[in-house]
Formats: structure tokens, sequence, C-alpha cells
């Protein structure tokens, strides 16, 4: 072991306070000392940044790498055939496992689809969505469930409206990404719910190619260069990106602000404060955005 190198086995990051709080030893961690040599559970020996500046340099500085090939599992991986899967080469167009210069390419193609006017017309699209959902819940009275009846569906229409894909093969594709996200799947379960997510992508492409429609897939398939597989490749992180993320930060947020009733009541005399609110939400949560619903269900809220 390194000289000085502290002890901090897997079981340290989940003995949380509750399932929704940041660990407190990472607290006495960055205080100590916010970049130092840690052990991981397998014996493997790395470095634990917990501090804010620390965090910052090491994302902005590019002798870091994402490349999956360079990475190392933080738990010992449960046999050779999930191993192999945590190695495996990335397919073309997964730009959140590459480094610039590759990455940069992606980002800009990316960046361009999200201009000014789409995300106001994407505003107005997700006020409704909400505002749909939640009569819905006031009209079936409490108690309501906040995944089913908010989290899900909300960000599962709009990233079908900003990728035009058919809200049919939406039910087809949430069932894949639970079982892919799902701990208890094996990882042929896990394979299989890779290849179900997709499967809805060449007919989509090929059809957007014939009657391209103003959405963000379609100006991607017929205003890039990128290839079938990287425009699969790319349908399909944006989609998780969009769906998952999103909706498991509204689950845990909505029991967030539920547990702590005196923030709730200052952004209701203050709804100025919402922006604050999202951003430190986003900081505070620390694990949903990992967690697949089925994992977190606890999160699920009453709400009146």
């Amino acid at each position: 072991m390194t000289e000085g190198a502290i002890e901090l086995p897997w079981t340290a990051r989940i003995s949380r306070p509750t399932p929704f709080d940041p660990p407190e030893i990472f607290a006495r961690l960055r205080d100590e000392r916010p970049l130092r040599p840690m052990t991981f559970a397998d014996g493997h020996e790395g470095w634990l940044a917990s501090g804010y500046d620390a965090v910052r340099a090491i994302l902005a500085d590019n002798r870091f790498s994402v490349r999956r090939e360079l990475a190392h599992p933080p738990v010992t991986m449960p046999n050779a055939q999930a191993q192999a899967m945590f190695y495996a080469p990335v397919p073309p167009g997964t730009f959140v496992r590459q480094d610039p210069p590759e990455h940069t390419r992606y980002r800009q193609l990316l960046a361009g689809q999200f201009t000014l006017r789409r995300m106001r017309q994407l505003e107005i699209r997700i006020a409704g969505v909400t505002r749909d959902c939640l009569d819905a819940m006031a009209e079936a009275g409490p108690p309501a469930d906040i995944v089913q009846a908010l989290a899900r569906p909300v960000p599962s229409l709009l990233i079908c409206d900003l990728l035009g894909i058919p809200e049919q093969d939406l039910t087809t594709f949430r069932q894949a990404m639970d079982t892919v996200l799902d701990p208890d799947s094996s990882p042929e379960q896990v394979q299989q719910g890779y290849v179900g997510m997709l499967a809805i992508f060449p007919d989509l492409i090929a059809g957007k190619r014939a009657h391209p429609t103003s959405d963000v897939y379609s100006d991607l398939i017929n205003g890039s260069d990128l290839t079938d597989e990287e425009l699969i490749t790319v349908g399909l992180l944006l989609f998780a990106a969009g769906n998952e993320t999103t909706s498991t930060m509204i689950a845990f947020g909505t029991f967030a602000l539920l547990e702590h009733p005196d923030q709730l009541a200052a952004l209701r005399r203050d709804p100025s404060l919402i922006d604050n609110t999202v951003e430190e939400l986003l900081r505070y949560l620390t694990d949903p955005a990992a967690c697949s619903e089925r994992r977190c269900r606890t999160s699920r809220s009453a709400a009146n």
C-alpha cells in the first residue's frame, strides 16, 4: 500500500445516514485532505478527490481520461462475464467515453442542435406536460405515486418529442432500460436489455431519412456525416441521459423537499428560489442519477 494511503472500502461509500444523504465520511475527508491516496475494496490503489477545487481541476485537465480501457471498476466484478462487459470496447458514437478531439466532434454536432429557439419551444411543452400530470394527480387524489405519475412520464414524453421517437416505442424502450439498470439483472439480461433498446433505432433512422421531421434526431441524421452505427449510439445516449437521470432527480428532489419541510415552505413563499433550489438538489443528491427507480423505490413519496 502507498505510504499514507487510507483504507476506504466500498462499504464506506454506501454507509449513508439515509439512502438519500451523502455519506458523512466524505465531509470529513474533504476538510482534512481534499486529494489523497485511497485503497479500493479489492486492494487496487487510486486517488480520492473530495474537494471542489481538486475535482474541478481534474475535470478540466486533459491528462485525465474517460476511456473505458483505462478505468478500474470501483467494486469487484461478480464474475468474468461482468468484467468483460465493463472493459468491452465501446461502439462508435459513445462520446461519453471519448477524450478530445474525438469527443469534441460529437459535442459540436450536438451543441448546434440545442438552439435557444428549440429550447424555448420545449419549455412550453414541458409546462404543458407537467401541468397535465399534476392535474391528473389532483383528480385522482392522495396518495400519489410521484415516480409513476410525474417523474417518469414528464421526461419520457419530452425526450420523445425532442428526438422524434414515436410514443409507441417508449414502453418497449423503458422496459429494456429497467432491465439494464436493475442491479438484480444478470449479465445476460443486461445484454438482452441493450439489444432491446437498440432495436428501435434502425427503422427510426430509415424513416427520418425518408421523411425528415423538425426534431434533433432528424437534423443529426440528415445534416451530419454520422454513420448509422454512430447515430444509433448517440440516439441511445441522448434518450438515456434525458430520461433516466431526469426522472430520478424529480423523484429524489421531491422526496428531499418533503423530508425538509422548512426548505419546502421557503420555496413556496418565494418561488424565485427555484433556480438555486434545483442547483442545490443536483449537488446534494449525489447518487440518484446513477440509481434506477427499481433500486430506489423508497424514494416514492405521497403528495397532497
